[in-house]
């Protein structure tokens, strides 16, 4: 855990350029752009940096508000944690991070896709908070990549979700394999891609 988050690379600032070879500036094409190709622009990016974009355009102060995609990364959020912040200082910060998002979003707009990297302590239930707000949000795909001290239970909204096409549960790595705990319901009928890596199951009930 520790050695991941030293690893980080300095994160660039967030620049837009008004022509290609051009000078840099607040004005720019891709402002005059159709939200919905914005938006799928910005999908390539991590949240961070999305909120981070609305400093650069006075249209895109509010974009943040209203993307469908959003990709939580731990990892990469900020750079050189570690020489400020202890491990749970960093993860608290985090979780703050994306608790405000959340909570600030506009709840009428469904998720698309939704990635999570991040650990998860013991008697920590901000995951599965997490994962009930995105199951109400109608979220399309879901991608996990968490390292957890115990057992992660997805919550039953989430498992019967009928929007939930695609799902990738990664709970480790090659030193460590996470345990998958399910409610105990029939669930994902519209599930067309599932991916588990370093995961097991311990209800193997999962349709």
């Amino acid at each position: 855990m520790e050695n991941a988050l030293r690893r980080n690379p300095k994160i660039p600032k967030f620049v837009v350029c008004s022509d290609i070879g051009g000078d840099c500036q607040g004005g720019d094409r891709l402002s005059n752009l159709p939200e919905p190709i914005i938006h799928h622009i910005f999908s390539f990016l991590e949240t961070i940096d999305v909120v981070r974009a609305s400093a650069v355009s006075r249209r895109w102060r509010y974009f943040w508000l209203s993307i469908p995609y959003l990709n939580f990364n731990i990892h990469n959020i900020w750079s050189n944690p570690l020489e400020r912040w202890s491990l749970e200082k960093i993860n608290e910060k985090f979780k703050d991070f994306v608790n405000w998002v959340l909570l600030s979003q506009n709840g009428s707009i469904n998720i698309q896709r939704f990635l999570l990297s991040c650990f998860n302590c013991v008697d920590d239930y901000t995951l599965y908070r997490w994962l009930n707000a995105v199951a109400q949000r109608n979220v399309q795909v879901l991608d996990l990549d968490i390292i957890s001290e115990e057992p992660i239970k997805l919550p039953r909204c989430l498992v019967t979700c009928e929007s939930l096409m695609s799902l990738k549960l990664d709970f480790g790595n090659r030193e460590h394999q996470g345990v998958l705990n399910l409610p105990t319901c029939a669930g994902f009928n519209q599930l067309k891609s599932l991916d588990l890596q370093h995961v097991e199951v311990l209800d193997y009930n999962l349709f």
